[in-house]
C-alpha cells in the first residue's frame, strides 16, 4: 500500500483524550470502537499525494516554510511511542486557523508553477519517476479538498491530527 496521509479534525477533549492514551487512535480512527458518541470524523485521504501536495504547497516533499509546512505533517508530534504510523502529529485549533489562512491564498496558477514533473521525478515523491504532466489535476483536486476540510475545521474550531501511515 506505500505511505499514506489521512488528516482528522477532532475537538480538544478528544485530542486531550488521544494524548492520554494512544491507543483510542485504534479505536476511533480505524475504527475498532463502532460508538457514535466516540468516534471522530473519517477524516480526509490524502493518499500517496502527501508529498507531491506538500511539494507543490511549499517547494519541499518533506518540509518547507511554516506555516504552510504544517498543513499536510502537522506540527506538534502526539506522541513518540511506536503503534504503527509513521507520524502522528497535530494542529491546535488557532495553528489550523493560521494554516487555514496561509494555504486559502495559494492559487491554482501558483500550484501549476510548482509543478515541474522532471524535478518531482529526480527526488523520492511518490510514485517515483512516474510523474507526468496529467498528474497536477490530482493534485490540485486533492488540494481543494485539502482547503476545504481545513475550512470545515476552523469552522467547527476544532484541531487537527495529521497521521502518516
Amino acid at each position: 500500500m506505500g505511505i499514506v496521509a489521512t488528516l482528522h479534525q477532532v475537538t480538544l477533549s478528544q485530542l486531550k483524550r488521544i494524548q492520554e492514551d494512544h491507543e483510542l487512535i485504534d479505536q476511533w480512527i480505524f475504527y475498532e470502537d463502532e460508538d457514535p458518541k466516540v468516534m471522530i470524523d473519517e477524516g480526509l485521504y490524502l493518499g500517496r499525494s502527501l508529498y507531491g501536495l506538500n511539494f507543490l504547497i511549499t517547494g519541499d516533499h518533506l518540509g518547507g516554510e511554516p506555516p504552510e509546512s504544517y498543513a499536510i505533517f502537522g506540527k506538534h508530534l502526539l506522541f513518540e511511542e511506536d503503534w504503527g504510523v509513521d507520524i502522528c502529529m497535530y494542529l491546535m485549533p488557532n495553528e489550523v486557523d493560521e494554516v487555514c489562512s496561509a494555504i486559502c491564498k495559494i492559487t491554482k496558477d501558483d500550484l501549476l508553477s510548482q509543478f515541474d514533473p522532471d524535478v518531482m521525478n529526480s527526488i523520492p515523491i511518490y510514485p517515483p519517476g512516474g510523474w507526468i504532466e496529467s498528474d497536477f489535476d490530482i493534485l490540485y483536486n486533492k488540494f481543494k479538498k485539502m482547503l476545504a476540510y481545513y475550512e470545515d475545521t476552523v469552522h467547527n474550531r476544532n484541531a487537527m491530527l495529521n497521521l502518516v501511515h
